[in-house]
């Protein structure tokens, strides 16, 4: 209590404690309001209540204030403000608020700023803190079965427009009894999003849970049994869907509503092998937005401290959750998109044994090289330029699309590649020797791009790696620097690899 008010007494902070039941949600808000001392233990008080019932008489009072500074008009908005917090499922866009209620979004955003504690904007889109005020706004403000229509008239437009709208509009049409209108909606293509398929299945799919709920209370079996079998198909649908944006975040970042994003992560959507590997995959679709970089850096922790837990377990208990190559390629993208290119550079490096940088960082690079982001790419080939086995990575993508990396990181790398203590020892497996030629082979073609040409010095390096291709390494390397060999034809790279 003295941080908020340092010249409290003891006997103010036993009637605070006393007057709150000592309950920490209900002092916080009391305090968030930041009124003075005595007015705040007045609307605490005579004596102790529930706290459902405290927190309710702290946000209308809060609210009644609210109407007071402004006109009959504005009041009447900050009703349907409330009215709509107190309707759509968490999450809800200040878009979709300000049209509903008519006002800027600016106003919205005012208005939560004021009213504080339960209320958080977070980015786009308003939460609640605390469940208790979520179900007092459901109580207090919730509309009638009558009321409740006249809200679906102001929201119905809005589907065409907003995925979110779109998805919310089944539950509350079978909230408000109107089962006939719902299943006609459900078959039919009406309010569909146009411009995203990703956006299209999940409002497709909510449809078809809640009309099948109503055909079901209804007794509309036959009914029931088309809409099971279709939401069958489109459940199906919808696990390969998210599949696919949990192997892609770079680029649904890119694609989805920023909305979209923020419900995909709230749901808890992706998974792994491993304890919290939804935290790293949360942070990879985050990271890819600049407003979520915050949260993003925020998820990313946790997935972080639940890798390391997991690394300091022994090593038979880490069997049983695995951590591949797609999960080390997520958490490094994530690192570098939310603190740069020289902590996904050294996240790689950290893994023992040191190949398994290598498949992880060819990952990485061929999502940089997707997105076009050539200059991210560049860099981290800079910062980690020290570490062979995530240079190889590196250039074995960039050669495979024509980019030419830094030439500082490239020499240092064919300086290692040169050296005879480096044998690669650690790759027992044939295909990941092939693996190592490919990536071989592409460095030398960047430095071919980059480097001057040391012909004899590259011809040796390719001829060691690895020993199963020493009966015809030379003479396709002599193909690749343009000289005969390889029955006379010349051979790309990626064909002598």
């Amino acid at each position: 209590m003295r941080h908020f008010y340092p010249q409290a007494t003891d006997a103010e902070a036993a009637e605070f404690a006393f007057l709150s039941s000592s309950n920490p949600r209900l002092q916080a808000l009391a305090l968030s309001r930041k009124r003075p001392i005595d007015e705040m233990l007045r609307e605490l008080g005579p004596t102790p209540s529930t706290v459902d019932r405290a927190i309710g008489e702290l946000l209308q009072n809060a609210i009644d204030r609210l109407k007071d500074r402004i006109g009959h008009v504005e009041s009447m908005q900050i009703d349907l403000i409330c009215q709509a917090l107190a309707v759509l499922r968490p999450l809800v866009p200040i878009s979709v608020l300000a049209q509903i209620s008519g006002t800027p979004e600016s106003a919205v955003r005012s208005f939560a700023f004021d009213l504080g504690r339960p209320l958080l904007v977070k980015g786009s889109s308003l939460h609640f803190l605390d469940e208790p005020a979520e179900t007092w706004f459901r109580e207090r403000f919730k509309p009638n079965a009558a009321n409740l229509a006249t809200f679906l008239q102001r929201l119905r437009p809005l589907a065409a427009s907003s995925a979110y709208v779109a998805s919310t509009l089944p539950q509350l049409l079978l909230a408000a009894g109107l089962i006939d209108e719902l299943v006609e909606l459900t078959l039919s293509e009406d309010g569909l999003p146009t411009s995203n398929p990703l956006e299209r299945r999940d409002v497709e799919i909510q449809r078809l849970t809640f009309a099948l709920k109503a055909c079901l209370q209804r007794g509309q079996y036959a009914a029931a049994a088309k809409l099971a079998l279709k939401t069958g198909g489109e459940s199906a649908g919808e696990v390969r869907q998210t599949r696919l944006i949990q192997d892609n975040t770079d680029l649904a970042a890119a694609l989805l509503a920023p909305d979209r994003i923020d419900e995909l992560v709230s749901r808890r959507t992706f998974g792994g092998s491993w304890m919290g590997a939804h935290h790293a995959y949360d942070a990879g679709l985050l990271s890819g937005r600049n407003e979520f970089l915050a949260e993003a850096r925020s998820r990313l922790r946790m997935a972080l401290d639940w890798l390391f837990a997991w690394a300091r377990r022994p090593a038979k208990e880490r069997e049983d959750e695995r951590v591949d190559d797609a999960d080390r390629a997520e958490l490094a993208m994530a690192q570098l998109l939310a603190w740069g290119p020289e902590e996904a550079a050294r996240f790689l490096s950290r893994w023992k044994p040191r190949h398994i940088a290598l498949p992880a960082s060819k990952r990485l690079a061929r999502r940089l090289l997707d997105l076009g982001r050539y200059e991210q790419l560049d860099a981290l080939a800079t910062h980690g330029a020290k570490d062979t086995w995530l240079m190889l990575g590196l250039v074995a993508e960039a050669c495979r699309v024509g980019h030419a990396l830094p030439a500082e990181p490239v020499a240092r790398l064919m300086r290692a590649l040169a050296d005879p203590r480096v044998q690669f020892k650690e790759l027992a497996q044939w295909d990941s020797r092939w693996d190592v030629l490919d990536a071989v082979t592409a460095a030398i073609s960047e430095a071919l791009r980059v480097l001057p040409r040391e012909d004899a010095a590259w011809a040796e390096i390719l001829r060691r790696y690895p020993e199963r291709v020493n009966d015809f390494a030379s003479p396709c390397f002599m193909n690749l620097l343009g000289k005969p060999g390889c029955s006379g034809r010349r051979l790309s790279p990626l064909r002598v690899g």
